[in-house]
C-alpha cells in the first residue's frame, strides 16, 4: 500500500469500479450525442435553451465530472495491491475513462465556441476556454505519469502547467485578444446581423485593448434602419467615447501620474499605451461623444 492509505484495492474492486464508470460514461455520451455535439441546429430545434445556458450547462457538467474522476484515478492507483497484472488492468480500464473525459471537454469547448459565435468573445468566456484547455493537458499528463506509477511528477507537472498557463495569459493579454476578436466580429458581414455593438464593452477592457476600442468608437455608424436601432447605436458610441475619455483622457488619473513621472515601479505598459492612444484621439472622441450623446431632437440639422 502506498501513500499511507488505510485500504487496498484488488482485482475485483478495480474491475467493478472502473468498468462501471466506463460503461456509465459511454452510455451517457451515446445517449447525449445531440446535446454534446449537436451545435446550433440542435440548440434551436431541440433544447429550448439559450446559447448562454447551453454553454454554461456543458462547462459545469464537465468540471464536476473531471473533479470527481481525476482524484479517484489517482487514489485508486495509489491503493492498488502489489502486482504487475493488477496495475496493468487498472491502466487498461483507466485509459478509456480518460478518453471519455477528453470527449466531454471537447464537447464543452464546442458549446462555448457556439456561445462566442452568437455573442462574441469576452473575458468571462476566454478564461473558461483556457481552463478547459489546461484540464485537457492535465488528463494527458495523468495518463503519462499516474498510469505508469509516477505519482509525484503528476502533481508537480499539473502545478507547473497551471503556472505556465497563467504566465502565458499575462503575456498574451486576454483584453487585447478579446478586443481584436470583437473588433473583427463587428466588421464581419457573416456576423453583422448578430452583432449588437460592443464598443462600450471594449472601452471597459484593459489598456491593451484601447486602440481597438478607439477604432470601433470613431468608426462611422453602421447603416441600420429604424429609429430604435439608431438609438441603440448612439447609446453604445456615447458610452464608449465617454468611458475612454474618463479612464484615459488628459484629465484622468493615469494621465496625471504619467506627467508626474513617478518612476518605473508604477509604470504599466497597457496604461501607458491607453493614455498615449486616447491622448492622440481626444478631439475625435469628444466629437463622437458630443454627437452621439446629444438627443436626436436637439441635434442641428445637416
Amino acid at each position: 500500500m502506498r501513500l499511507g492509505l488505510p485500504f487496498t484495492l484488488g482485482t475485483l474492486d478495480v474491475t467493478a469500479a472502473l468498468g462501471a464508470l466506463n460503461v456509465l460514461f459511454a452510455l451517457f455520451l451515446l445517449t447525449q450525442l445531440g446535446w454534446l455535439f449537436g451545435g446550433e441546429t440542435f440548440l434551436r430545434e431541440r433544447t429550448g435553451l439559450t446559447a448562454a445556458q447551453y454553454a454554461r450547462q456543458g462547462f459545469f457538467q464537465m468540471v464536476w465530472v473531471v473533479l470527481l474522476v481525476v482524484p479517484m484515478l489517482v487514489v485508486s492507483r495509489a491503493a492498488l495491491q502489489p502486482g504487475y497484472a493488477l496495475a496493468r488492468r487498472h491502466t487498461l480500464l483507466s485509459l478509456p475513462l480518460i478518453a471519455l473525459l477528453g470527449l466531454m471537454i471537447v464537447s464543452a469547448m464546442a458549446r462555448m465556441r457556439l456561445y462566442v459565435h452568437f455573442y462574441g468573445l469576452s473575458i468571462d468566456r476566454i478564461y473558461p476556454m483556457v481552463f478547459m484547455g489546461w484540464l485537457f493537458v492535465v488528463l494527458l499528463w495523468l495518463a503519462v505519469t499516474v498510469l505508469r506509477d509516477w505519482d509525484r511528477p503528476f502533481v508537480a507537472g499539473a502545478a507547473i502547467s497551471a503556472l505556465v498557463t497563467l504566465a502565458a495569459l499575462n503575456v498574451a493579454s486576454p483584453d487585447q485578444i478579446v478586443a481584436r476578436a470583437n473588433a473583427a466580429r463587428g466588421t464581419s458581414a457573416l456576423t453583422a446581423e448578430r452583432y449588437r455593438g460592443d464598443r462600450s464593452y471594449l472601452a471597459e477592457l484593459g489598456g491593451e485593448a484601447t486602440p481597438f476600442a478607439i477604432r470601433a468608437t470613431v468608426a462611422p455608424a453602421a447603416a441600420r434602419p429604424g429609429t430604435a436601432a439608431r438609438v441603440i447605436e448612439d447609446h453604445d458610441r456615447c458610452a464608449a467615447a465617454s468611458r475612454l475619455l474618463l479612464r484615459w483622457g488628459p484629465s484622468s488619473g493615469p494621465a496625471r501620474r504619467r506627467e508626474q513621472a513617478t518612476g518605473w515601479r508604477t509604470w504599466n505598459a497597457g496604461e501607458a499605451l491607453a493614455v498615449t492612444e486616447v491622448g492622440a484621439s481626444t478631439r475625435v472622441l469628444r466629437a463622437v461623444a458630443h454627437q452621439s450623446c446629444t438627443p436626436p431632437a436637439r441635434r442641428p440639422r445637416p
